[in-house]
């Protein structure tokens, strides 16, 4: 049999990333197995429909997917999910309320929609002074 010398072992990253864990614990957690709980629990959201609004969901639906994951905001793709169910004919979710935790809810409502069959150019040119900025980022002015 092939003898090991410990101290050339080289942990994987799991490993390493159980062993910081450990570290971080409290001294009396090192060594023993953690139990961890989850509780699930259904929650309802509320969606508020109206007849004949000019924009079908189906329009909707790609505009919030791409904010969803520009953003990388969970509660935009919970709000996407919801409007992708399917609603009855011409109907289309003025408000939508959905729990982001048991007592916390997500309000999202059309308050003013008005559909138009011309847009001017200007509306799509980007100012000239503005300073593109990556999220989670300092701008080069915050840092001074």
């Amino acid at each position: 049999s092939d003898i090991i010398d410990e101290s050339q072992l080289q942990p994987d990253e799991t490993t390493k990333s159980l062993m910081r864990f450990a570290k971080r614990s409290s001294p009396h957690m090192a060594g023993k197995t953690v139990k961890a709980t989850e509780f699930k629990r259904k929650m309802r959201a509320t969606v508020w429909l109206y007849n004949d609004f000019p924009l079908p969901v189906k329009d909707l639906v790609p505009v919030l997917e791409v904010l969803a994951k520009t953003s990388n905001n969970k509660y935009l793709k919970k709000i996407k999910d919801l409007l992708s169910l399917q609603f009855p004919p011409g109907m289309f979710p003025v408000k939508v309320s959905i729990p982001l935790m048991l007592s916390v809810h997500a309000i999202a409502t059309f308050t003013k929609f008005e559909l138009t069959d011309s847009l001017s150019d200007e509306v799509f040119l980007v100012p000239k002074d503005f300073k593109p900025k990556v999220l989670g980022q300092k701008s080069h002015d915050e840092l001074l």
